[in-house]
């Protein structure tokens, strides 16, 4: 990859992506999420699982029934 954010370190592959990673409203930010096995960085958890599922073949996690339970607000 070629083109570098200044900012965050982003890399691109072309230089109009880059040109539009930089002309956002919002400054340049950490990834909220990480991939354990890759360490690629994801803005929000339903990405992440979509590129565990797809590069690493990996499942989602659904919560189960009790551990839902458990947060739920008193009566």
């Amino acid at each position: 990859m070629e083109h570098t954010c200044g900012t965050c370190d982003r890399q691109f592959r072309r230089k109009a992506e880059l040109d539009r990673h930089t002309k956002r409203q919002t400054p340049c930010k950490p990834p909220a999420y990480t991939c354990s096995r890759c360490g690629k960085g994801f803005a929000s958890y339903q990405t992440l699982w979509r590129h565990k599922k797809t590069l690493h073949g990996e499942q989602a996690q659904t919560p189960r029934v009790a551990d839902i339970a458990t947060h739920a607000a008193p009566p």
